[in-house]
């Protein structure tokens, strides 16, 4: 499939083959049409017979034998991408786990009850005919997707609500033909070595062995969970007529998700700095590019710290600092501003260094630097990613609700918990 990844005069932020989870976030929210603002308020149809083509030949009883389906790919199809979602066992690079039981409802609850705002896709119809009595229904589904964090954890969920109607007038609300599913990624920990993290999936409504050739796969529904689920519906309902409006509110829609040209990605980064510098850390650097991208180096004491958050990509990153101080006194020895002292120990020229326009701030860590000897360790062992997966990929890169602000304070309070950067 074709994803319209974020690029830079012609430069991809990411390659081909990438199995970078905003990657993968981008591939599902293709698949399922919700890439552009208006997409909730639309319509799509899929095909039954693509669905019928899903179910192994020996199984699909109720179609002739002489009739011959064509299998349809999730992205040709998005009844076949729901079906596919909710029944894959690898998905980006990443094994799913599918979990079950009194644990699974309470986890996928907290995920969908830990949300920023909702994106939705087109609604999904699907008509068909039952198996069991040839009898004609219609199936309809919308794919949601939120970025999330808890106390502990934090990811993106997708949340595909799928619900029926037959020509007896009987509703289905949870699914008749299709899947309804919740599939969530879970950032991996500090540390893991390169790894993507893990996706989990419930199921909580199978179409039944007729047409799902393992058989029933749904999970018995508690109450917390139904009501988180029918949050997400409701907030569907809402969102729908006003995207596919023309007037204010689809306005207000549009500019939540695409952005604004007063948007700064330095308010990002604000909201990760403070709590550094209410902990000790002083700003000793920042920088900005035509991108977009900014970034901030810390000090405390002998430890160095750098912060940056790149919009195209959604990712701010915490790193060791010594490198950058590194290319900083190289930058201000091209300057002239640094000068050989004792013991070939290099030393600031202020008078050079201020009148290359060098700041204070920062002349006085590389002089600390220059003097002492460098921390054993860096301040970090390995670099922290944090994915913004609770803002839209093709917008600015920064939140606009109060919704998704939220949700990234959360996900700078999961990540800083972990590390000892802000002491006790």
């Amino acid at each position: 499939m074709t994803i319209a990844a974020p690029a830079y005069y012609g430069d991809l932020m990411y390659a081909a083959d990438s199995t970078h989870p905003a990657v993968l976030q981008m591939a599902l929210l293709t698949i399922f049409g919700a890439t552009d603002p208006s997409a909730a308020g639309r319509t799509i149809r899929g095909d039954g017979a693509a669905l019928d083509a899903l179910v192994l030949a020996g199984q699909r009883w109720w179609v002739p034998p002489e009739l011959t389906l064509t299998p349809r790919a999730p992205a040709e199809d998005a009844g076949v991408a729901v079906e596919v979602l909710a029944t894959i066992r690898h998905l980006g690079g990443m094994a799913v786990r599918d979990i079950d039981g009194p644990d699974a409802t309470a986890l996928a609850a907290d995920v969908l009850l830990s949300t920023g705002s909702w994106k939705h896709s087109p609604r999904i119809m699907v008509d068909g005919w039952q198996p069991s009595d040839d009898s004609r229904v219609r199936s309809l589904a919308r794919a949601s997707f939120a970025g999330w964090a808890s106390d502990t954890n934090e990811g993106f969920v997708v949340a595909v609500v799928s619900g029926g109607w037959d020509e007896d007038a009987n509703a289905y609300p949870l699914g008749h033909r299709l899947h309804t599913s919740i599939l969530w990624w879970m950032a991996p920990s500090p540390g893991a070595p390169k790894a993507a993290g893990t996706l989990h999936r419930i199921v909580l409504h199978c179409p039944g062995p007729d047409v799902r050739p393992r058989g029933g796969c749904d999970t018995p529904v508690d109450d917390t969970l139904l009501a988180a689920v029918g949050l997400v519906a409701a907030d569907a309902a809402v969102t729908a007529p006003v995207a596919a409006g023309g007037d204010w509110a689809a306005d207000a829609h549009r500019s939540s998700l695409l952005g604004t040209d007063d948007d700064e990605p330095a308010d990002v980064l604000a909201v990760l700095t403070q709590p550094l510098l209410a902990a000790g850390w002083e700003e000793a650097y920042s920088s900005s590019s035509e991108l977009g991208d900014t970034e901030v180096l810390l000090s405390r004491q002998e430890q160095l710290l750098t912060v940056s958050y790149r919009p195209l990509t959604r990712d701010i990153v915490l790193a060791d600092g010594q490198p950058e101080l590194d290319m900083l006194c190289q930058l201000l020895a091209d300057d002239g501003g640094l000068a050989e002292g004792p013991a070939d120990v290099g030393r600031v020229d202020r008078a050079a260094a201020v009148a290359a326009d060098w700041n204070d701030p920062l002349l006085t860590v590389i002089e600390k630097h220059l003097q002492g000897e460098p921390a054993a360790d860096g301040v970090l062992p390995e670099p922290i990613q944090i994915l913004l997966a609770g803002v839209w990929p093709w917008g600015t890169g920064v939140p606009h609700s109060d919704d998704d602000w939220d949700l990234l304070h959360r996900q700078v309070r999961v990540n800083l918990a972990r590390t000892a950067l802000l002491g006790n």
